[in-house]
């Protein structure tokens, strides 16, 4: 007698699309390398000066401060241009396999680009470079801090040594955050495209803080045209939008 098996069911990864670690570590050194060149041409600079010891002479520091400002940030910005584009691209062909892989059993295709994938990723684009540009300008502002309150050389130097410190933890959220931003906002677009309207959301408890509305909102069902509101400053947001949010987003398909 033929045995007649049912079909299995079209199932969704309960842990929907991931984040792409490897980009994400391969950012960090990236961003790092933006500021530490301009970070060390200061220290050699005012060392060099030979006037960074009297007090007289912290224009004349400051003037030194502005013109390695001046010559970097131009460069930088470029570079991080460059920086986006090419990882953007790498977590656009992320996005496509991991929804893919996440929606395997259903007939859904994904493509590559589209009108509003690439409006999307020149959105993106500009968000990054601009954020580099207030990290800049940060730092430019803290250093020049420094020599306004007239503590010499060895106030300067320790302040771009404690610069040079909080770069690296800034490279390293950056790359994090900005990783899973782009993902996130990616793959939402792209589901939007081939048709899914909705996602819910998972929590996840990894960090060492949660949001209490991010653990409420876990297991919810949303519109990808009317997020929760549920952002840090009150507003709409998406899983692994906010800075070191891990939530995800699972594709909601109805039939």
């Amino acid at each position: 007698m033929k045995i007649l098996r049912r079909k299995p069911r079209a199932q969704i990864s309960s842990k929907g699309p991931g984040y792409p670690v490897p980009i994400m570590q391969r950012m960090e050194p990236e961003v790092l390398k933006l500021f530490l060149p301009m970070i060390d041409e200061t220290r050699r600079e005012i060392k060099r000066s030979g006037i960074a010891s009297m007090d007289s002479a912290m224009s004349d520091i400051a003037a030194i401060i502005d013109r390695i400002y001046n010559k970097y940030m131009p460069g930088i910005a470029m570079q991080a241009q460059a920086i986006a584009n090419r990882f953007l691209s790498d977590i656009n062909r992320y996005s496509v396999k991991s929804l893919e892989s996440t929606l395997k059993d259903f007939s859904l295709r994904f493509t590559d680009s589209s009108p509003s994938i690439d409006r999307k990723i020149g959105d993106l684009s500009a968000e990054f470079v601009a954020m580099i540009k207030r990290v800049g300008e940060r730092h430019h502002g803290r250093i020049l801090k420094a020599v306004s309150k007239g503590s010499g050389a060895a106030g300067i130097f320790e302040e771009l040594m404690n610069i040079e410190g909080v770069t690296r933890s800034i490279a390293k959220n950056i790359a994090e955050d900005q990783t899973r931003k782009m993902t996130s906002t990616i793959n939402a677009v792209r589901l939007q495209d081939a048709g899914v309207t909705k996602f819910r959301w998972l929590h996840s408890s990894g960090g060492k803080t949660q949001r209490p509305l991010h653990v409420e909102a876990d297991g919810q069902i949303y519109s990808y045209n009317d997020p929760p509101h549920i952002g840090d400053d009150g507003g709409p947001t998406l899983p692994g939008l906010e800075p070191n949010c891990r939530c995800r987003a699972i594709p909601e398909l109805t039939f």
